[in-house]
């Protein structure tokens, strides 16, 4: 962790690329020099800048999809758009969950929520999650509508092997740089973070790549994402490079996902639909994961004895470390899949206890509302933001993430209606946007997610040679 005058100056470096960062992309966007998917795709890849001074989620992507919000609501008011009745219905199902958060907090306040700031804060915090963190997504929807003639599996393909390529080559130097240097300081300045540098058993200085991504596991994500278009086109170099960097990253979330799409493009292959794709690979998925848990012990052995090997370090310490934080005497898992312990595994046990919140949802942006009694003290600086009130449980596993936030009911109504496409697409359209899905469950692809789906609905159906002969 930077401190001093190191710090500072990280601070206002980052802050000054973040601007700049912010300025390319609106000038090419306006200038028409660079598409819709180019804006939103390269702002994703660079959310590792940021305004440090303002908070860690004023980055360029949210001041420019802001700016987009503006614009959308500006033309709405003015009559020039309108929005279709599904999608209405997605803008307007958050507002039962805040509903019904604001009764049970007024009426069941002691049996629920953990408040120490002011009813004041309790009553605007699902507003501010709403217009922050989730109107945007709609604007950004039909700016990508606006645009759909920019909306094609090629293009689409090209900017992601772009980003792609680049990201593997900034996450490289930024390896070698630290290696040769161990300056925490150049480290910030190339988009990474200080707080990810580690030491490595042989007592090389190693810092964990996220290239100019939020984080780490964004990176993998991303490059997870990108392996089954490179592997098809037979792009196999970058593939390989892609495979390197996502070991790298030392997230599971890269190793998750390569196996992911073995199961749907290879084991999966004779089935074609969107919706069994997805229920498909995630019962092999939980299958995959229960094995290991009937195996846990005998890993856990293995780790043990192979500790001091620098390719376990890269590859599976982290892993590990998600079965021995907090003890072996309370295992955050359901059905083989790990959870957690500072996250998702809070929210899961205050489930358990209140199951009914399931069905209706906290309210948008209300998990920092969850007694801090569900957050394990040894996680510090999660326990004490709990203790706080202030700060919002920002889950990892989307799935859960919004499920917990709408209700269940509600992000069921999501998956349906964003499930369904327009017939008559290529083969590998469909599965790489089932692929998504799955993929959506585990790490924050929402961006993507969402390009895609206007990409399936509302671009022309082009199928290139490789996309075509795919079945």
């Amino acid at each position: 962790m930077l401190t001093g005058p190191s710090a500072l100056l990280a601070t206002l470096a980052v802050s000054l690329i973040t601007v700049g960062i912010a300025a390319w992309l609106l000038l090419g966007y306006y200038r028409k020099k660079l598409t819709i998917v180019e804006v939103l795709l390269y702002g994703l890849a660079t959310q590792g800048y940021h305004l440090a001074l303002i908070g860690p989620t004023i980055n360029a992507f949210f001041l420019v999809s802001t700016l987009f919000l503006v614009h959308e609501v500006w033309l709405f008011s003015q009559k020039t758009i309108r929005i279709h009745r599904r999608y209405l219905l997605l803008l307007g199902l958050p507002l039962i969950s805040s509903l019904i958060g604001v009764a049970v907090y007024t009426y069941d306040f002691h049996s629920f929520y953990h408040n120490p700031v002011s009813d004041l804060y309790f009553y605007t915090k699902p507003i501010y999650f709403y217009a922050k963190n989730y109107l945007p997504l709609f604007a950004i929807g039909y700016k990508l509508y606006r645009h759909r003639s920019d909306l094609t599996l090629p293009h689409f393909f090209a900017t992601v092997e772009r980003i792609v390529r680049y990201s593997c080559y900034l996450a490289l130097a930024q390896l070698g740089l630290t290696l040769v240097t161990g300056s925490g300081l150049l480290a910030e300045l190339l988009g990474d973070k200080a707080r990810y540098m580690l030491t490595l058993p042989n007592g090389l200085t190693f810092i964990r790549v996220s290239a100019a991504f939020n984080e780490p596991k964004n990176l993998a994500a991303f490059l997870g994402l990108a392996l089954p278009w490179l592997v098809l086109e037979r792009k196999i170099r970058l593939a390989w490079l892609a495979g390197l960097v996502g070991l790298l990253t030392m997230s599971q979330t890269f190793t998750l996902e390569c196996l992911m799409a073995v199961f749907l493009f290879v084991l999966l292959r004779p089935l074609r639909q969107v919706r069994p794709l997805i229920v498909g690979t995630m019962v092999l998925v939980v299958a995959f994961f229960l094995t290991l848990s009937t195996a846990r012990d005998a890993l856990m052995n293995s780790a043990a004895a192979n500790r001091d090997a620098v390719l376990f370090a890269l590859v599976a310490e982290r892993a590990i470390q998600r079965f021995e934080e907090g003890g072996d005497d309370e295992q955050a898992e359901i059905l083989g899949i790990p959870f957690q312990k500072d996250l998702e595994w809070p929210v899961v046990k205050f489930l358990f206890d209140r199951p009914d919140v399931l069905l209706t949802g906290y309210g948008p942006g209300n998990s920092n509302f969850i007694p801090p009694s569900y957050f394990l003290s040894i996680f510090e600086y999660k326990y004490e933001e709990q203790l706080t009130g202030r700060q919002a449980n920002h889950m990892n596993m989307r799935w859960l993430f919004y499920s917990v936030e709408f209700g269940l009911p509600v992000f069921l109504v999501f998956w349906w209606v964003l499930t369904s496409v327009r017939s008559g697409l290529p083969v590998f359209a469909r599965r790489y946007f089932a692929f998504l899905w799955v993929c959506l469950f585990f790490n924050e692809v929402e961006i993507v997610l969402i390009v895609f789906y206007m990409l399936l609905q509302y671009g022309p159906v082009v199928r290139p040679k490789a996309v075509d002969s795919y079945a």
